[in-house]
């Protein structure tokens, strides 16, 4: 289905540019930017064709040690690794990213016939200005925006194409002269190399440093030929885990497992699960959860904070979740430069195996940074898991987040008094939140209101998972009551100067004493049917 919808994206591109390239008043400027977009489908087409799909049963893992993996392990998952048992908990984002591949050609097929259009709205004035013998006169030119603006979008959807093309691809082996590998305790590991190769890395890669592999994806602006080598700058995995996702938010009487969120942000952001991560830990539950619209790794970091968990890409390119377990490990490395006292210390390894969250001569490793030149030498540094959550959180937290309040509108409220809303602002709107209560100024007190009232939706303790609606703006029309229970009982009540009907007790005689008919009368009268009276008076401290 890929190949047939890239085809047509081909036949349909090709036939354009050669039709406008054929008129006299198109500028060697028109026809560049037609020949890139050309040669951005022939290397989508291309980097397409590398895709490869296939699927194995795990191998037997001789090593399962923290630094072997990557990651410190359960003593269970241990023994499954050597047995080459499948955990079942990993998957690749391989199909949601082909899916979205297949997306984003149908729209450049779109994109391509909006640029037809335009060009056929240049070429009609071109031709008017041009008269019948075909050729513009000095200075004269056609108005050309839209064409422009067509080609930008063109030139962006392709240049998202291609980007998933690449992720879909088997990484390309590359061997490194130089390289610096900045891995961290939370997030994506990237590195800074320098190859031997004569044209620019692009892509997925994979290189080696003494038997230890990494998997990343060459960031697009940070690569190029630099006199005799071709250096680049590599992010883990697929390279897109900053990408922007849409929001979303889970309820439901039973609540959402830990593993559907995480696998719908990695799927949404196309990146892989690694089969390391925690099971136990994905198997919980959460009683609701909502993810913001935003870059993929925000979203992370904010569920991970929830569970008590860590995430963070290992070196194979895949994206490990759970909790620390802080193995101590005991590499064979000689130590060059210690100073703990600033946390840091440096290595002459034999190869590249010192990763975060282990614990080194009983210091917990929060960065390690591995440098290859003319020798081998890995620094690993150390600080508080705190302190080096809010360095890691300072560059990645939006500005306005789960802190703040966001203006909403009541899209209905549920039987059980829970609202459903929508946020003013796209970063919360997702599709909307569920079942989110009303945080009331004090207990026995509910209202009811109608579509279309306006609130404010806030976070208990800055936690996606706690949404509570407050701060009512004005507009009584949305109000259908304010109730008031109190031991139990609730009921309607009256306002000075209400008109109330009144029912007096028939086995109860009234005694009066008044006039009669015109006549003095003194005794009792019994009232067997209700009559209206007045409120006159009412409890001055509470107002209606």
């Amino acid at each position: 289905m890929t190949t047939t919808v890239l085809d047509s994206l081909t036949v349909k591109l090709t036939a354009l540019v050669t039709t406008q390239k054929s008129h006299p008043w198109t500028t060697p400027a028109l026809a560049a930017k037609l020949d890139s977009a050309q040669a951005a489908v022939a290397g989508i087409a291309a980097t397409a064709k590398l895709a490869t799909s296939s699927s194995s049963a795990p191998a037997p893992v001789a090593k399962t040690d923290a630094l072997s993996l990557g990651v410190g392990v359960s003593a269970a998952t241990a023994a499954s690794l050597k047995a080459g048992i499948s955990l079942g908990v990993g998957f690749s984002a391989s199909t949601s990213i082909a899916a979205s591949f297949q997306t984003s050609l149908t729209a450049a097929i779109g994109l391509v016939a909006g640029l037809d259009r335009e060009l056929g709205a240049l070429n009609t004035s071109s031709a008017a200005i041009a008269g019948s013998n075909g050729v513009m006169p000095p200075g004269r030119a056609a108005d050309s925006a839209g064409v422009d603006a067509a080609l930008r979008s063109l030139t962006s959807k392709l240049s998202e194409a291609q980007g998933q093309a690449a992720a879909q691809a088997p990484p390309a082996e590359v061997s490194p002269l130089t390289a610096e590998i900045r891995m961290s305790r939370l997030g994506a590991w990237q590195a800074e190399l320098a190859t031997d190769d004569e044209t620019a890395l692009t892509g997925k890669i994979s290189f080696t440093i003494d038997e230890q592999t990494f998997v990343g994806t060459v960031l697009p602006g940070n690569t190029g030929i630099d006199g005799s080598r071709a250096r680049c700058r590599v992010v883990a995995g697929n390279g897109r885990h900053d990408a922007t996702i849409t929001g979303k938010s889970y309820t439901g009487g039973a609540g959402v497992r830990v593993g559907a969120v995480l696998r719908d942000i990695l799927h949404d952001c196309g990146e892989d699960l690694s089969d390391l991560s925690d099971g136990p830990t994905l198997d919980r539950y959460l009683p609701r959860w909502h993810v913001s619209s935003g870059p993929a790794n925000q979203a992370l970091t904010d569920l991970a904070e929830s569970v008590g968990c860590s995430w963070r890409f290992l070196r194979d390119g895949t994206v490990w979740f759970g909790p620390e377990t802080w193995p101590e490990v005991t590499p064979d490395h000689r130590v060059v430069d210690e100073d703990w006292s600033a946390g840091a210390l440096m290595l002459a390894p034999d190869t590249p195996d010192m990763v975060p969250g282990v614990v080194f001569q009983g210091t917990r490793i929060e960065h390690v940074i591995h440098h290859l030149g003319e020798h081998l030498r890995t620094e690993v540094r150390s600080s508080s898991p705190a302190t080096a959550l809010k360095k890691f959180l300072g560059g990645q937290r939006r500005q306005a987040d789960y802190s703040t309040e966001w203006p909403c509108e009541v899209v209905t409220q549920n039987p059980d008094g829970t609202l459903q809303l929508l946020p003013d602002d796209d970063v919360m709107k997702a599709r909307g939140l569920d079942k989110v209560p009303i945080r009331y100024p004090f207990p026995g007190m509910r209202i009811r209101v109608k579509p279309g009232a306006r609130c404010h939706l806030a976070f208990a303790g800055h936690d996606p998972a706690r949404p509570f609606a407050h701060n009512w703006e004005e507009g009584d029309e949305f109000l259908e009551f304010v109730d008031f229970t109190a031991d139990g009982r609730s009921a309607p009540i009256g306002r000075e100067g209400d008109a109330l009907q009144v029912f007096a007790d028939p086995a109860t005689p009234i005694p009066i004493n008044g006039t009669l008919a015109g006549s003095p009368f003194s005794g009792v009268i019994t009232i067997l049917t209700p009559f209206i009276g007045v409120i006159q008076t009412g409890n001055p401290k509470f107002r209606a």
